[in-house]
């Protein structure tokens, strides 16, 4: 599809497909449905409302039937390029409209589903460091705790606090309290 082509141009295609033609399906009647028999947590429906209402404010449609994979492209380059995260697009727009349209399918609510098979690339994050502590790094957390124990201790296999072979930790007893 070429850059210059919005949302507003294939959204509503001009040629018709043979066959029945579909009853509409307003988004907020099959997301009702669908938040519904896949007990979405209040948040979830909170955010997809918004990414739904973001669609048909794209479209100009709330009718999952009219919209088209073209349309669906379109608007995921638009949000790419309003500066959204890919990782957003894919796993929060992208998906919630894959989802919802996944359900409408299966419950005879559309033919089929448009957002199937639109994929965002997104690029691997740089890892920017091992997730495990360094030597140093256990070395100062350890020599900060009440027992002074060292990572040394810990990997020779000497007895910790948790162990309960240290007895109790002592009392501190502060001026205030006298």
């Amino acid at each position: 599809m070429p850059a210059s082509r919005r949302v507003e141009d294939v959204a509503f295609p001009s040629t018709c497909v043979a066959g029945p033609i579909p009853e509409p399906a307003p988004w907020r009647t099959v997301f009702a449905g669908y938040a519904s028999e896949a007990k979405l947590a209040p948040a979830t429906v909170k955010r997809w409302t918004g990414v739904l209402t973001a669609l048909e404010d794209a479209v100009g449609t709330d009718d999952l039937v009219r919209i088209t994979r073209e349309a669906l492209i379109a608007w995921k380059s638009e949000l790419l390029a309003s500066g959204r995260d890919p990782r957003t697009v894919r796993d929060a727009y992208v998906a919630a409209v894959n989802a919802v349209m996944n359900w409408a399918v299966a419950n005879a609510r559309l033919p089929a589903n448009p957002a199937a098979g639109v994929v965002v690339a997104v690029p691997d994050k740089p890892k920017t460091r091992d997730r495990e502590f360094t030597d140093a790094e256990a070395a100062t957390i350890l020599r900060g705790g009440r027992w002074g124990r060292t990572i040394h201790d810990f990997r020779a296999g000497m007895p910790t606090p948790a162990d309960g072979c240290l007895g109790s930790a002592p009392t501190v007893v502060h001026a205030s309290t006298r």
